[in-house]
């Protein structure tokens, strides 16, 4: 059974230092009615978000230049870009995730590898959670 991309996503960055996983996951995102945009290091991925702002980024955690947990560092600490969803992907397991937990408030982790399935939930589900968060913070206030 096809999962559905949720439609309010428009744009997807990938960030990602190898090619192949880009090329696997755009074809995967293909099938829907999204842009997806793809830089192949950390710094590109910080240049362009301060250019314009996707719905959802997709991070690697092991990449030259800078690594995943500072691009997610660096991007929750910019008041314009803190409120965009990251999905960190890692073949390192679990160990990985708990770090990230802690020192990066990535709003989810997806391990490598994965199927279609398993992304197009990992992303909708990450778009929920930070909506949700957002309304909560916006009533609260």
């Amino acid at each position: 059974m096809d999962i559905k991309l949720d439609p309010e996503i428009k744009k997807i960055l990938i960030v990602d230092d190898n090619t192949d996983f880009i090329v696997l996951t755009k074809r995967i995102l293909s099938n829907y009615e999204t842009s997806v945009v793809s830089v192949t290091n950390g710094k590109k991925a910080l240049e362009y978000v301060n250019k314009e702002l996707p719905d959802i980024i997709i991070l690697d955690v092991l990449m030259t230049k800078m690594n995943g947990f500072k691009v997610c560092e660096a991007l929750k600490l910019n008041p314009k870009t803190k409120g965009v969803p990251v999905i960190m992907c890692s073949s390192l397991g679990v160990g990985v995730r708990s770090m990230q937990d802690r020192s990066t408030k990535a709003d989810g982790y997806l391990g490598k590898p994965f199927t279609a399935n398993e992304l197009i939930k990992k992303i909708n589900s990450t778009i929920k959670k930070v909506q949700a968060r957002q309304i909560k913070n916006e009533t609260s206030d």
